[in-house]
């Protein structure tokens, strides 16, 4: 038996017209997007007064109860999942032309489960989403607080990569059941994330994991990650030995060069 999932909505008020109407903005979206890690919409249709869509169902839940129920992910479960929600923002932005706005782990639906922890999610959630050219800067506020970029945050115009700072947030989420940045949300907050060096402050995470999230969570957006650069990371990719090797050559010669500099 084959099951959907419908929702609905009517505009009586102010409030339910302008959930309309990101309804129907979702709408137009997910009618394009043929992705296998973005949730299904299998039909729409309006009644009088009321918005109805029909979509994909899922039976296993969200990610964020997911965490909260079974604890951090392992670095092999994290990449797993981001490499799905990599993959779909990608598809967004480079082939539809949209930025999500509200990427985070309740918006990641569990397609499927397995013994061994590996899930398949698909992205949800595109009621906030909008259509962006690359030429024009976005103004309007909207997001999760904590896991929005500082500059939207800041009321500063922004573009598609707001998307990959939420992606940087989601994966230190995954890892640590923390948040990155623990002192508020001015710009000094975002100096450095607070990653955990294990024992009482959490599991510890690979330098390979760190270097990802550092490049997703930089605060200049014009030097951040984009979403394709973060799917093509060695962490992601699963190179981490050839990573951690080649970094620590790197350290190695940066000690070497300063050991023979003249004093």
């Amino acid at each position: 038996m084959v099951k959907f999932s419908v929702s609905s909505t009517s505009a009586e008020s102010e409030t339910s017209a302008n959930l309309q109407n990101q309804m129907l903005e979702e709408v137009k979206i997910l009618r394009r997007a043929a992705h296998p890690h973005i949730i299904k919409l299998h039909e729409h249709f309006q009644t009088e007064g009321e918005l109805w869509l029909v979509m994909e169902y899922i039976v296993a839940g969200d990610l964020e109860a997911y965490i909260r129920k079974h604890g951090v992910f392992s670095e092999q479960q994290a990449r797993h999942v981001l490499g799905q929600v990599m993959s779909a923002v990608d598809f967004c932005h480079n082939d539809l032309q949209v930025v999500h706005r509200d990427i985070k782990p309740a918006n990641c639906l569990i397609a499927e489960t397995s013994t061994d922890g590996m899930l398949k999610v698909k992205l949800s959630d595109f009621g906030l989403s909008t259509t962006y050219q690359s030429t024009r800067m976005m103004k309007d506020r909207c997001g999760s607080k904590l896991y929005t970029a500082p500059e939207l945050l800041q009321n500063a115009a922004y573009t598609r990569a707001v998307d990959c700072w939420s992606v940087g947030i989601m994966a230190f989420y995954l890892l640590t059941l923390q948040f990155p940045f623990h002192s508020g949300y001015d710009s000094s907050a975002y100096a450095e994330p607070n990653f955990p060096k294990g024992e009482g402050e959490g599991p510890s995470m690979s330098n390979a994991a760190q270097d990802l999230i550092r490049h997703l969570l930089n605060t200049d957006p014009l030097h951040r990650f984009t979403i394709k650069e973060a799917h093509q990371h060695p962490w992601i990719q699963g190179a981490t030995s050839e990573y951690e090797t080649n970094k620590n050559v790197l350290q190695l010669l940066s000690e070497m060069a300063l050991s023979s500099s003249p004093t």
